[in-house]
């Protein structure tokens, strides 16, 4: 399962599913009574620098279809995390209400490698649709896992040029206008875009871990 996403407008209108469509029918059918919408895609020929090209297609393809659906606001997890509880409504109120902190993406800011540029979580994430689209309609990676050398002590500028998480945001980043090399261009985007989702108890569940955390 590629993304999971959840629209909401203080209240949950649309749980929407993206995953591709060589799973098997017996594990869909198991799906389809918790979901809205049950979204079907081919994966990329290219996967991209650690399965960049398949988590952004499916995350844009799921942010596009609550747009579509005129949904104000979107939760985005990983497919290994569930959402539970009912925080979350909390924290649209706290984040958006009234018009507040429009153009920001609230994440999990603990979880990031704060020494790498832009290596920021995209594990759960809540904002507007219309800015949840623009970041994930970055472009698809062109790299794939060949073009790709990393070691263990590679320099911690370096690291940003082979992460998921560095190539989805320094590309929104700059889609924005922000300079996205240093880690001085990080922290600033951070404190102009981004918001500590983990501020508010909004609370899930790492599917593949016994634990359960609270952000």
């Amino acid at each position: 399962i590629s993304a999971c996403l959840v629209g909401s407008e203080m209240c949950i209108r649309d749980r929407c599913m993206v995953t591709w469509d060589h799973q098997p029918r017996e594990l869909l059918d198991r799906c389809r009574p918790w979901l809205d919408a049950l979204i079907l895609v081919g994966q990329p020929e290219n996967k991209g620098r650690h399965n960049t090209n398949y988590i952004a297609r499916s995350a844009r393809i799921g942010v596009e279809h609550l747009a579509q659906k005129g949904i104000e606001y979107a939760v985005r997890c990983r497919s290994d995390n569930l959402l539970t509880g009912s925080s979350i409504h909390e924290a649209i109120q706290h984040f958006f209400a009234g018009g507040r902190n429009k153009g920001k993406i609230a994440i999990d800011l603990r979880s990031g490698w704060r020494h790498v540029p832009f290596h920021f979580s995209e594990k759960t994430m809540l904002a507007r649709t219309e800015d949840m689209v623009r970041l994930w309609s970055v472009p698809e990676d062109r790299l794939s896992e060949a073009d790709i050398e990393h070691s263990a002590g590679m320099h911690f500028q370096k690291l940003a040029d082979v992460t998921m998480e560095s190539y989805l945001w320094k590309s929104y980043a700059r889609s924005l206008g922000f300079a996205a090399e240093t880690l001085k261009d990080s922290y600033r985007f951070a404190h102009d875009r981004l918001l500590p989702i983990n501020s508010r108890p909004v609370s899930y569940t790492h599917l593949t871990l016994p634990t359960k955390r609270i952000v």
